[in-house]
């Protein structure tokens, strides 16, 4: 199924070529950069008018599909005499559906310190964008879901998914943002941040393994 920028995007070029037609192969190319704008370009914003908001679900799919590809690329095996030799180790598999999207969920983490305010990438990290009349822009939200990471089925399994732990207002109430599992890092004064809270688990973002559970 195509996005539904997509859609608007292709109905309107075509009506705009309804009288003087297409020729094949000359208008292709340049038909087809205007439909499907390459990653991180806004492309022709006047095909889109009035459906902003299915362009930012088509960016951000599309970017959550592009991090999910890198997170499963599996590197050439080197230097190995027997199949077995690749599933020698002891990386738990809970720990290791993180990075292979054997998940169910997406969470974000974030950190909040004394002054309330949610913090990105860590505890001195830029705030959390702040809805303008309960919106986000489409930067804002791209570069808020670019920092989600997938969640193994583990730290889920005992919470309800109605009980998951949500973004607060005005946050949760912006569509994709409304569906991450929050990941509230508690910051001390001494600017230490702590393990984010998910039912009776606490869980820690590596940056080799992905998002794993530490003792409390």
């Amino acid at each position: 199924m195509y996005p539904t920028a997509s859609l608007v995007r292709a109905h309107r070029l075509l009506d705009e070529h309804a009288e003087s037609g297409i020729l094949v192969p000359e208008d292709v190319q340049r038909l087809v950069d205007r439909g499907n704008p390459a990653a991180g370009d806004k492309g022709d914003l006047e095909l889109i008018r009035d459906f902003e908001e299915a362009e930012t679900r088509r960016q951000a799919d599309e970017m959550i599909k592009r991090s999910e590809g890198k997170r499963v690329g599996i590197p050439r095996p080197r230097g190995f005499k027997a199949l077995n030799e690749l599933s020698d180790g002891l990386l738990p598999e809970e720990r290791a559906s993180t990075r292979f999207q054997a998940d169910s969920e997406r969470g974000l983490p974030y950190f909040v310190g004394a002054d309330g305010v949610p913090r990105l990438d860590g505890p001195e990290g830029p705030a959390l964008p702040r809805p303008s009349d309960g919106k986000l822009s489409r930067e804002e939200l791209i570069s808020v879901m670019r920092r989600s990471v997938p969640m193994p089925r583990g730290p889920l399994s005992s919470v309800p998914p109605d009980r998951l732990p949500r973004l607060p207002r005005p946050w949760c109430d912006i569509w994709p943002l409304g569906e991450l599992v929050a990941l509230e890092h508690p910051v001390s004064e001494r600017g230490k941040a702590a393990p984010a809270r998910v039912g009776e688990r606490m869980l820690w973002l590596d940056d080799d393994v992905g998002l794993e559970e530490v003792a409390e």
